[in-house]
């Protein structure tokens, strides 16, 4: 019978790491790797990345690719379906092969109205395979996202996609979320449609 007592982590040579602000207190732990957006103080065991780490890398670009991400209604943005569908009759006509897919998040308002106005380019989220959105956004030059959905913009960006975002309306109070996009965009990162439509 091996009576040998279970040791802890650290006296195994072990590191514990956070990829995410952890609740519990951040001197806990070794390492944590934060987005900026959560404004974690600076500490010698922070790094600070611009957004949440994903599995998304390019790959070579379809000429001409485009597709739209669609979030949904959340406290970080207001939503309006029209908003959302005005936009994309818009982008149809610049990229007549673009593929608009939606989440779990997206309301059935839209998805109904997706259904009805164009069938042939949405893509359902429950109806992609594993790994359906790496491999797409690996090989898609331009990437649109509702501004709500702070994941997908770094993911697209960490596929190498031109991003770029459709507006929704402001939250009555700008959370840290919705104020990280408006960096994104002062800082040349991603454009937005007003910009894109002037041009």
């Amino acid at each position: 019978n091996d009576k040998t007592p279970v040791v802890g982590m650290v006296e195994r040579g072990g590191r514990l790491i956070a990829l995410m602000q952890p609740s519990l207190p951040l001197s806990w732990f070794d390492a944590a790797i934060v987005p900026e957006h959560d404004q974690c103080p600076p500490r010698p065991n922070v790094l600070r990345t611009a957004g949440v780490l994903n599995p998304m890398h390019p790959a070579s670009k379809t000429p001409g690719s485009a597709i739209v991400l669609l979030g949904g209604e959340s406290r970080h943005f207001g939503w309006s379906d029209e908003a959302v569908l005005t936009v994309l009759d818009h982008l149809r006509i610049a990229w007549p092969q673009l593929i608009v897919a939606d989440s779990r998040r997206t309301p059935l308002s839209l998805r109904a109205a997706l259904a009805e106005r164009y069938p042939q380019i949405w893509q359902a989220w429950e109806d992609c395979p594993p790994g359906w959105l790496a491999a797409t956004l690996a090989h898609t030059e331009t990437a649109w996202i509702t501004a709500d959905s702070v994941s997908m913009v770094y993911e697209a960006l960490s596929a190498g996609c031109a991003t770029a975002l459709i507006p929704l309306p402001p939250a009555p109070r700008p959370s840290k979320l919705a104020r990280s996009i408006v960096r994104l965009i002062q800082n040349g990162q991603v454009s937005d449609f007003a910009t894109w439509h002037r041009g």
